[in-house]
C-alpha cells in the first residue's frame, strides 16, 4: 500500500532544477548526476493525486509498461535557494516557505515529447513513434489500465533507442487501484 503518512526523508539538501510544469505539479531534477527527477504537487489538496499517480506509475512499471523507473514518495529537504525557482508561482505553491516538501522520485528520461518530435522529425520516423505509442497503450489496456489523458505531451520518444516512454498518470485508472491507495 502506498501512503503519505511517513515518507522517508532525503537528508541531503538539494537545489532543484526546474524541468517542466503541468496542471497538477512541477518536475525538478533532484540529483547531481541528473538521473533522478521529482514531481512535486502544486497545491496541498493535490497531494492525494500525486500519491495515486505514484501507485499507478508503479503498477504500470511492474506490468512491464514502458514508464520511467519509479522510486517512491519522499519528503525532500530543499535548501532555501529553491524558493528563487518558484518566484513565478509565488501565489500557487503551498510549500513555498517550507524547506521540506513531498515529491514522487523517479528515473529521468531524456527524450522528446511526441508533440515536439513531430515538429523536427521526418514523417516516417514520427509515424513509427506513434505506432510505438499505440502498441504501448494497447499493452497497458490489455493489463486493465485506462486513461482519458493520453496525449502526445505525455509520451516521450527516445530516437536512438526507437522507444517510447509513457509519463503523467494523474488521470489513469485500474481496477486494483483503490485497494492499493489509502485515502
Amino acid at each position: 500500500m502506498i501512503t503519505y503518512d511517513y515518507p522517508p526523508l532525503v537528508e541531503q539538501d538539494m537545489v532543484p532544477k526546474f524541468i517542466r510544469g503541468g496542471s497538477f505539479g512541477r518536475v525538478y531534477q533532484v540529483s547531481r548526476c541528473a538521473d533522478l527527477v521529482a514531481k512535486v504537487p502544486l497545491l496541498e489538496d493535490e497531494l492525494s493525486t500525486l500519491v495515486r499517480e505514484c501507485a499507478i506509475h508503479r503498477m504500470l512499471f511492474e506490468n512491464g509498461i514502458s514508464v520511467p523507473q519509479p522510486k517512491r514518495m519522499y519528503a525532500l529537504r530543499w535548501d532555501g535557494r529553491s524558493k528563487e525557482l518558484h518566484r513565478q508561482d509565488k501565489d500557487s505553491l503551498w510549500y513555498l516557505d517550507k524547506n521540506i516538501l513531498p515529491g514522487f522520485v523517479m528515473e529521468r528520461i531524456r527524450g522528446f515529447r511526441l508533440n515536439e518530435f513531430r515538429e523536427i522529425a521526418e514523417v516516417d520516423e514520427y509515424d513509427r513513434a506513434v505506432e510505438l505509442r499505440d502498441l504501448e497503450l494497447t499493452r497497458a489496456r490489455e493489463r486493465g489500465f485506462c486513461s482519458i489523458d493520453v496525449c502526445s505531451e505525455n509520451v516521450l520518444y527516445i530516437p536512438n533507442q526507437n522507444k517510447v516512454v509513457l509519463i503523467d498518470f494523474e488521470c489513469w485508472e485500474h481496477p486494483d487501484l483503490e485497494r492499493l491507495v489509502r485515502k
